[in-house]
Parts: structure tokens; C-alpha cells; sequence
């Protein structure tokens, strides 16, 4: 295995195996570590939970139908939103309509939690939520890396038609 240009070694992790950390990137934040997979091979930028833990803001959140038809999300064209994934495991999410209020549509939606990677998702399990019938639940959520700071998470909605929701995240801080 050969390093990266942007790569240098590094002491070895818990495991024995040799961490490695990528160059700063072009915003000047420190570098994420990796450490290989089980396979040997390098791990990608988004395979560890280093990965997720931050801030995160909503930039967009749009439903989409079975046979793909895009539909405006449930708080309206431009919500606001935070998205937080703590590294000891919690989360917290907070999003609101920045529009005018629709008679029979939200205007906020939250629920806090937990939180665990597993492979190409993440698991929230809803620990405080206003609908008492989320408590418990764990929600599935595909991750899609868009780019470093951009995150998209698609998952079945939690009310209303079972629909896929698409929300894109950009990442505040780490």
C-alpha cells in the first residue's frame, strides 16, 4: 500500500495497524484520520464517524415519490435547519419553515437521540421527539457524501405518505 501524495505516516492506532492523516484541506481545518479497513486498504474520507461528528445546517429537504418525482419537502422551499452528531454517539435535529405558515403543514420538526454508523448509513434511534409514537424507533438514513463539507441523508418519512426525503446538510464545524 503506498501513500497518498497528501498522506504521511503516522504512529499506529489501538489496533496495531498504521493510521494515516490527509494533508489540511483548502479551507485550512485539520485533517480527518483514517486507519485501513479490515481489507488493508486505505479507508475513504467518509469511513469513519470522525466523518459525521459536527454541526451540520440544512440546505435543502425535498420528498421524492417511487418512480422519482420530486415534490416539495413538508416545511416548504427553504427551510432552516441543524443537524448536530456529537462524537460520544448522541444527535440532535431542529428544522423549521422560514416561510409563511401552511394551514396543515409544520413548521418545526426535532428529535434528539442517538446515533451509529453502519457502513453507508446511519441509525438515529429517537430518545425525545414531539410525536410520542417516534420514541423508541430507530430511523434508517442512507449517507450520501456529496463533497467534504456536503452530506445528504435519504430516509422513509416519519409521518404522512411513506415517501423517500432527501435533506442536504453542509457541515458548520467539526
Amino acid at each position: 500500500m503506498h501513500p497518498t501524495p497528501t498522506a504521511q505516516r503516522t504512529a499506529p492506532d489501538s489496533t496495531g495497524r498504521e493510521a494515516r492523516r490527509t494533508a489540511p484541506d483548502s479551507t485550512g481545518r485539520a485533517a480527518r484520520r483514517t486507519a485501513p479497513d479490515t481489507t488493508g486498504r486505505a479507508a475513504g474520507p467518509w469511513d469513519t464517524d470522525e466523518d459525521l461528528t459536527g454541526v451540520w445546517s440544512l440546505r435543502s429537504f425535498h420528498d421524492l415519490d417511487d418512480d422519482g418525482t420530486v415534490h416539495e419537502g413538508p416545511l416548504g422551499p427553504a427551510p432552516t435547519g441543524l443537524l448536530v452528531y456529537a462524537p460520544g454517539g448522541r444527535l440532535s435535529v431542529t428544522m423549521m419553515r422560514t416561510g409563511p405558515a401552511q394551514p396543515g403543514r409544520p413548521d418545526y420538526m426535532s428529535y434528539a437521540g442517538t446515533w451509529r454508523r453502519d457502513g453507508d448509513r446511519v441509525v438515529h434511534t429517537i430518545d425525545l421527539a414531539p410525536e410520542r409514537s417516534w420514541l423508541g424507533t430507530d430511523q434508517i438514513r442512507d449517507l450520501v457524501f456529496v463533497a467534504r463539507d456536503e452530506l445528504e441523508l435519504r430516509g422513509r418519512a416519519l409521518v404522512g405518505r411513506p415517501q423517500l426525503r432527501v435533506l442536504r446538510w453542509h457541515r458548520v464545524t467539526d
